[in-house]
């Protein structure tokens, strides 16, 4: 996008150009073709459509971009020995990806950025009725991993409320040998990885 020119019109008209240079670049030939120049020209006048163009071409110029495209991170879930008959299922942005075994671990990518964890809470599986109170946000960082650690809270019986913790990579390191990968038919989305995460960064 080249920049806007002003150029002063008659009857104190003023047009702004836009002007766009398209650039193909064949390599197999070595040659460097120029496309077409495309101009914008509106004036004042309301009812020229080309003014609702521009305007939207310099809002969006205008926005800043909030993540890179493509940026990734990793969401390390572990759970140590406890309550072996409970598997709350995980899930991530309300979509569910595993569900967790005793003693045992997984690790997800995801789009850098704010991420919702969630569970259900009780032996049967069933979903938390309080399940937006008892949600988890984190903020993933690009290139970056987060630790999560479920524990839980007893609360009458057999019942067991599950909760996120996150921890710092160096204690999730330390319970790392306790721990074996998850089974794979305890997971349910494609993004999920058993193998063990580079938990030195």
């Amino acid at each position: 996008m080249g920049l806007a020119q002003k150029n002063a019109g008659s009857k104190g008209r003023t047009a702004y150009s836009f002007k766009l240079i398209l650039c193909q670049e064949r390599r197999n030939t070595g040659v460097n073709t120029r496309v077409k120049e495309y101009g914008l020209t509106p004036n004042r006048d309301p009812g020229n459509p080309m003014n609702t163009i521009v305007v939207l071409l310099a809002t969006l110029l205008s926005v800043p971009c909030i993540a890179q495209t493509g940026s990734r991170g990793t969401i390390f879930v572990f759970r140590r020995h406890y309550a072996a008959l409970t598997k709350p299922s995980v899930y991530i942005d309300g979509v569910r990806v595993a569900r967790m075994q005793s003693a045992s671990f997984f690790s997800i990518k995801v789009g850098a950025g704010i991420h919702r964890l969630g569970h259900n809470l009780d032996f049967h599986s069933n979903r938390s009725v309080n399940s937006e109170e008892e949600a988890t946000d984190i903020d993933v960082p690009t290139n970056g991993i987060v630790c999560i650690e479920m524990t839980f809270a007893d609360a009458r019986g057999f019942l067991k409320h599950a909760r996120f913790t996150p921890v710092p990579p160096s204690i999730a390191k330390d319970h790392l040998q306790e721990l074996h990968p998850l089974d794979a038919k305890w997971i349910f989305d494609k993004r999920v990885s058993i193998d063990a995460p580079n938990l030195m960064r």
